[in-house]
């Protein structure tokens, strides 16, 4: 069995491929998110959850979100730092 192709069909099959790809890729988005990090830790004095908590509730209400946690345990003194934290939130535009 023969194939046989019509040279103005697959011309204009290709054509507008060719245009629908372009089409696409004009619409999309090509910004890219900026972030800015910040390194905190939870101070935690002796078991006290509430100081920790409101530490925890302050740094969310300025858009900040958890990126990574790490624990360094401080031996021997009145208090220890609780989990090193690593956070971002989207930076904000320059101003022009």
């Amino acid at each position: 069995m023969k194939t046989k192709f019509d040279i103005k069909s697959v011309f204009s099959g290709a054509l507008l491929g060719a245009a629908l790809v372009l089409a696409l890729g004009a619409a999309t988005n090509q910004s890219r998110t900026a972030w800015e990090y910040s390194v905190e830790w939870i101070t935690l004095n002796q078991g006290n959850t509430s100081a920790s908590a409101i530490q925890l509730e302050s740094i969310n209400k300025q858009g900040w979100e958890l990126v990574s946690a790490q624990m360094f345990p401080v031996a021997g003194q009145e208090y220890q730092h609780g989990p090193t934290m690593v956070l971002r939130r989207r930076a904000k535009p320059p101003k022009e």
